[in-house]
């Protein structure tokens, strides 16, 4: 009778392990932040944390970490979900006037995470990082730096020697904030043989031809899309037909849709993201496609709030629908869970993550009241179940 009560509570724990990542009524996400504010003693102690929200309720939960790493401001997970890679967005890297990217191997069980290696980003101040659709490539933007990147993913994970370097050059009429180029993402097309570099500095979408085969990238001049004069264009995605894309104007307050075909992204529409008559200034930041590919939402800082848009599946066009306040200030960055139920924001001055509540049927937001302190987020990267 002992062995068997010894054998239920060794059964008993393993099903209480697994189920921290698999309890079906929360969604599971990374978060990064700035940890450059943070007191001497307590920069070394934060830096990327695993969270939940429960896609009823919209509380949040810090499960596990932080792991430490310097401003770990931007996320992607490969394809299997077995590693994430992040940016460390700094501008001295071991040395030299570099940021760095880190790699790590994710428990498949637990979600902890494991280092697995530091390189550098081959510039100052990386801003954006994505995986390629084969998780052998992962590509970095180096905001200040001006160039985007690529890198071999090895094996176990890790990150070799960078396979292409590409370096912008220019200038755009606002001379405080584009006297130089600013690459501020670089995002693969959805049949993962192009490129898409917003650039900030130079009110351009840079676009290359991406060799997933080897890890090069070819400039496409041809393709490259120009933004309105002093708009700044920051990030950019896709919907999840892929016929469609979406950027963020940080400097415009703006929402560009395109029609994706061929490596061609043909404008379909230009939206404002604010109220009429606003008073004060505001700047955009993260851009996201809901996981029905029904509607679109784009952040706004200054404003600290979300505007929502319908999409028109047939033609690309938008029409909002709403602009929702984060509660907390500054929203850097947001996802939706993967459910499509539950917004999280990451809210950089407030020092906070808010939940908003998502109708999968009409697209509003609505309030949850749930919130959660956190050092200067600003990046929220989901698991897929």
């Amino acid at each position: 009778m002992c062995r068997l009560y010894a054998l239920l509570g060794v059964l008993m724990s393993m099903v209480s392990l697994q189920g921290m990542a698999e309890d079906e009524s929360k969604a599971y996400f990374y978060t990064g932040g700035y940890t450059q504010q943070l007191p001497p003693d307590e920069k070394t102690k934060e830096g990327i944390g695993f969270w939940s929200v429960d896609t009823q309720s919209g509380v949040l939960s810090q499960e596990s970490g932080p792991w430490p790493l310097p401003n770990p401001s931007y996320q992607a997970l490969s394809p299997n979900q077995a590693f994430l890679y992040s940016v460390n967005e700094v501008a001295n890297f071991d040395g030299k006037k570099d940021g760095a990217v880190s790699a790590f191997s994710v428990d498949s069980k637990t979600r902890e995470l494991t280092l697995l290696g530091t390189v550098s980003s081959n510039g100052p101040i990386p801003a954006f990082l994505s995986v390629d659709a084969t998780g052998k490539y992962m590509v970095v933007a180096n905001y200040t730096g001006g160039n985007v990147s690529v890198y071999p993913i090895q094996a176990d994970g890790s990150l070799g020697a960078a396979t292409a370097n590409e370096q912008h050059v220019g200038t755009s009429i606002d001379k405080s904030r584009q006297e130089a180029p600013h690459p501020h993402s670089a995002v693969l097309s959805p049949d993962n043989n192009f490129i898409y570099v917003p650039d900030l500095g130079l009110d351009v979408i840079k676009a290359y031809a991406f060799d997933a085969t080897k890890g090069t990238l070819v400039p496409k001049p041809t393709l490259d899309v120009k933004t309105l004069p002093g708009s700044g264009p920051r990030h950019l995605t896709f919907d999840p037909s892929g016929k469609y894309a979406f950027c963020a104007l940080e400097m415009g307050n703006r929402l560009v849709s395109y029609r994706y075909a061929d490596g061609q992204l043909t404008k379909v529409g230009d939206y404002s993201s604010l109220p009429e008559r606003l008073k004060g200034k505001s700047y955009t930041s993260e851009v996201r496609v809901s996981p029905n590919g029904k509607f679109v939402y784009i952040a706004n800082r200054g404003h600290d709030s979300i505007a929502g848009f319908l999409l028109n599946e047939e033609t690309g066009e938008l029409m909002r629908i709403q602009i929702e306040s984060v509660i907390g200030k500054w929203p850097r960055n947001f996802a939706i869970d993967p459910t499509g139920r539950m917004m999280v924001v990451a809210n950089q001055h407030s020092n906070t993550l808010d939940c908003l509540k998502v109708d999968p049927e009409t697209g509003l937001l609505s309030p949850t009241g749930k919130q959660a302190s956190m050092p200067a987020p600003a990046y929220i990267c989901f698991i897929q179940p």
